[in-house]
């Protein structure tokens, strides 16, 4: 996408603007809040009997957990919600994330099958409008994602307040400039958000994590190791995983991540 692009080309300028300062991206994306966030671990097994084996997984000391529904039946999604509820402590927090798969009436009927503060309601609907209206029908405010990433409406559901959090992806909204506005409309209006994109290598985790440390530590749910699902060939070490299961940036100007040499091959092209 246009959005993928921009991302890419905006980061490797700030990476070498921040190198050529001798500091961190964080430091031109208004400077970073925090040395290391929660990395929230997604779920994405259907049964109970895998879901908790993920769950295990993740460690006991894991902050956020992100459970991918709207696959099934109501009653399969009901099923592994309280699935991962089982194994959760009292002060950890579920994403539930339809990822905009269902209708209002859908949404509205599944969340009213509990009442557990434990759950994050992550992106019931695929619009914004419909996210608004699935609040305003069950009373519960719920996370929004994708129905955000244009900037515009990003910028709105920040100023309309209505939504319990908003997740800021810079590869959707087109790069990390316009993600660090959105990133700072949410922290001005007291919105809370996470801050990650799709999965992805070593050098857009970075990024993203360079974006994320420079939000509001009391308003940031999590951002995330998107490496966590792939194998990666060579794996440049973009972050660092804490054994509490944050993730923490590495030290060094740009984004703290060497590619090795000749990595790239030869250019196939050079500009003065």
């Amino acid at each position: 996408t246009w959005g993928g692009t921009g991302f890419g080309l905006e980061t490797a300028w700030y990476d070498l603007v921040a190198r050529q300062k001798g500091c961190p991206v964080s430091d031109l994306l208004g400077g970073a809040q925090s040395h290391a966030v929660h990395d929230y671990f997604s779920i994405s097994e259907r049964t109970p009997e895998r879901i908790r084996e993920r769950v295990a997984l993740a460690g006991a000391q894991r902050a956020v957990f992100q459970l991918k529904l709207g696959v099934g039946t109501l009653e399969d999604d009901v099923e592994q919600v309280n699935a991962v509820l089982a194994e959760l402590s009292p002060g950890q927090t579920m994403l539930a994330d339809a990822n905009g798969g269902w209708s209002v009436e859908r949404a509205c009927e599944t969340m009213a099958r509990f009442e557990d503060a434990r759950i994050v309601w992550e992106e019931p609907c695929s619009l914004y409008e419909d996210n608004v209206e699935v609040m305003r029908r069950s009373g519960i405010a719920v996370m929004v994602d994708q129905s955000v990433s244009s900037a515009e409406i990003a910028l709105k559901a920040a100023e309309d307040g209505l939504a319990h959090s908003i997740c800021i992806k810079p590869a959707f909204l087109g790069g990390l400039s316009v993600a660090q506005t959105v990133r700072d409309a949410a922290a001005a209006a007291g919105m809370k958000m996470r801050i990650d994109g799709p999965w992805c290598g070593d050098i857009a985790t970075a990024a993203n994590l360079h974006l994320a440390v420079g939000a509001p530590p009391e308003l940031l749910i999590s951002s995330c190791d998107l490496r966590e699902p792939l194998v990666l060939e060579p794996c440049l070490e973009g972050i660092e995983n804490l054994p509490d299961t944050r993730i923490a940036l590495n030290e060094g100007p740009g984004l703290g991540v060497s590619l090795p040499e000749n990595a790239l091959g030869a250019p196939e092209a050079i500009y003065a």
